[in-house]
């Protein structure tokens, strides 16, 4: 029985450290934070695409 116990504890042991991590580093998706990062990086491209245009750098 000792030895199906450290088994079990053996594998379940990373899992569970895994979950943890997870829920400690907050993996939920805010879409406010999704759009306002896809937003400015449209913004900076475009100012980008207009500067390189218009003085003509490459």
């Amino acid at each position: 029985m000792k030895r199906r116990w450290d088994r079990l504890l053996r594998t379940a042991t990373p899992l569970l450290t895994a979950g943890v991590l997870l829920q400690a580093g907050g993996c939920t998706v805010d879409a406010n934070l999704v759009f306002q990062g896809l937003l400015s990086s449209i913004v900076d491209s475009l100012i980008s695409s207009l500067v390189f245009g218009a003085f003509n750098l490459v």
